[in-house]
Formats: C-alpha cells, structure tokens, sequence
C-alpha cells in the first residue's frame, strides 16, 4: 500500500460543509494528513453578518469508502 502523507494550508477560501449549511468567507486552515487521519490544525472563516468561526486541533479518521468522519 502506498504511503501518503502532506499538509495543504488553504488562504481566502470560501466554502460550506454539510452539518454547517452557511457560507464561510476569508476561510484560513491547515491541514496535515496521512494514511490513517487527517489533522486539522486550524480553521477559520467569516460567516454571514461578519460572525467568526474558528476549530483547532481536530482530526478525522477515513471510512472504507474514502469520505472522512469526524
């Protein structure tokens, strides 16, 4: 099985995700990932009307089929 592993820093991002349904704005993160886990450092973005949202050191395991869980 091929190994993996990296990191990706994300800057002035926009997005949703699924169990937050509001936009983000100005979203920044890292992420550092392997073949087990993928680690959230930080993320944060802007959301509607200006309100902040922020997570740290946070990570997600993958499912079988490839989509990660919290």
């Amino acid at each position: 099985e091929p190994v993996t592993n990296g990191q990706a820093f994300i800057t002035n991002a926009t997005g949703r995700y699924a169990r937050f349904p509001y936009l983000l704005e100005n979203i920044d993160a890292h992420l550092a990932f392997d073949n087990t886990k993928i680690d959230i450092d930080y993320v944060k973005g802007t959301g509607s009307g200006g309100a902040v949202a922020a997570r740290s050191s946070t990570s997600l395991r993958p499912r079988a089929s490839g989509r990660a869980r919290d």
